[in-house]
């Protein structure tokens, strides 16, 4: 017999049995018929806090724009961290575009809180060229409630109109930084009298004339804490302020001015600084010509200064001609500042200072308090440092050459922040 045709107990053919038991699968199926149950894709019901601090990890923009797709609570974190700082540049056309957007979505402008715009020099120049997009860009200012920090760039030889500065009229926002390098201070007394929360003032000026006329704009700022401007403007210092950081240019200074004007504001609220950064820009304008360095000013400050100065920390200086000649004098005056402990000579152009190293190891071995003096570039690049470690006794100096700024002032940074 043949074995397909073997029957089993039951007497029947085993073969045909199987075939007949076994389920067959159908030649065709409808597609509705195919599908399988999905599991649902809707976010787990977790608090929208834990995905806002899930995403305000994430950096990519293009993943960000992204989360703006997914879901409504994805996408008020991503637009968060979208708009929360702007950097325009100096492109007009995404200028104009921005603040269209801005414009039209008020919860949008409600997330921006540092907004950056840097002018090129032909809106600078002839600003009406630009018109409407200066208008658009005064619109858009007045319509960021949350606003804290706000940085105009432009070109350092040349400002734009002071008539111009309509642009900042109106606004609601209440800054904590300010930075300027388009308007002259001359041109900013109104509107800094809408900002007494500003801590953070830089202040680029072009002449000193510039700066005087609105010395007396420094008394609506009470909580100011860094600044950066021209000594001038510095004067007009007339109450305490909690001030921590303050750079100035010594351009055009006089020596009658800083015994009866600089040291007058010292006297007020020099007791709370623990950096000082002293310039000579070269490259500034003053009475028609172009600056020369004084060195003379800058010591003739520091020490006159020394009284008013007791909890100083760092001491940045700019570059000097003469620096080879008056070191003596400079080691003298560090001397008597009882908590300084960095000194940096910083330079005004790419190559950096040409602080010879014999001239830092000089300042190191007379002058016992110092931890650290260093030269860096223009950028903040590191040129040479010597920093004396704590292992080591007064006398001993460890010479070491560094790449970035924060590697000289780590043992500085809690003065410096």
């Amino acid at each position: 017999m043949s074995p397909l045709r073997a029957r089993n107990g039951n007497g029947r053919d085993t073969d045909r049995y199987r075939a007949r038991m076994t389920p067959r699968r159908p030649l065709y199926s409808h597609p509705l018929q195919q599908q399988q149950p999905r599991q649902s894709r809707i976010l787990p019901h977790l608090p929208p806090e834990l995905y806002w601090s899930i995403i305000d990890f994430v950096t990519d923009t293009q993943d960000l724009c992204n989360l703006t797709l997914t879901s409504r609570i994805c996408q008020n974190a991503a637009e968060h961290i979208l708009y929360r700082t702007i950097d325009l540049g100096r492109d007009t056309l995404r200028l104009e575009s921005w603040a269209g957007v801005i414009l039209d979505y008020p919860d949008k402008a409600a997330h921006v809180q540092a907004l950056s715009v840097t002018f090129d020099t032909p809106l600078l120049i002839v600003p009406c060229m630009v018109r409407p997009t200066l208008q658009l860009l005064s619109q858009a200012l007045r319509v960021l409630p949350n606003l804290r920090s706000l940085t105009l760039l432009g070109h350092p030889m040349v400002m734009m109109n002071p008539l111009n500065s309509w642009i900042l009229q109106g606004c609601d926002f209440k800054l904590q930084t300010f930075h300027n390098e388009v308007f002259p201070a001359s041109a900013l007394h109104s509107f800094l009298s809408t900002q007494p929360t500003i801590r953070e003032w830089r202040q680029a000026d072009l002449l000193a004339e510039d700066s005087m006329v609105l010395a007396s704009t420094l008394g609506n700022l009470p909580e100011l804490m860094v600044f950066r401007g021209h000594a001038a403007l510095f004067a007009g210092i007339d109450e305490t302020r909690p001030l921590r950081r303050v750079s100035l240019r010594m351009d055009g200074v006089l020596d009658g001015f800083i015994d009866r004007e600089l040291l007058r504001s010292l006297a007020l609220c020099g007791s709370t600084i623990l950096a000082l950064h002293l310039e000579q820009s070269g490259g500034h304008l003053y009475h028609g010509q172009l600056l020369s360095p004084r060195s003379s000013a800058i010591l003739k400050l520091l020490r006159k200064s020394v009284p008013y100065l007791p909890n100083l920390r760092l001491l940045v200086i700019g570059e000097s001609n003469n620096l080879k000649l008056s070191i003596q004098d400079y080691i003298s005056i560090i001397n008597q500042y009882p908590s300084l402990q960095g000194i940096i000579f910083k330079s005004n152009n790419k190559t950096g200072v040409q602080v010879p190293n014999s001239i830092l190891g000089c300042i190191m071995s007379q002058c016992p308090r110092v931890l650290s003096v260093a030269t860096l570039s223009a950028t903040g690049q590191g040129l040479l440092a010597f920093n004396r470690t704590k292992t080591e006794d007064w006398g001993g100096i460890t010479q070491a050459y560094v790449h970035n700024a924060s590697d000289v002032i780590d043992n500085l940074r809690p003065w410096w922040i």
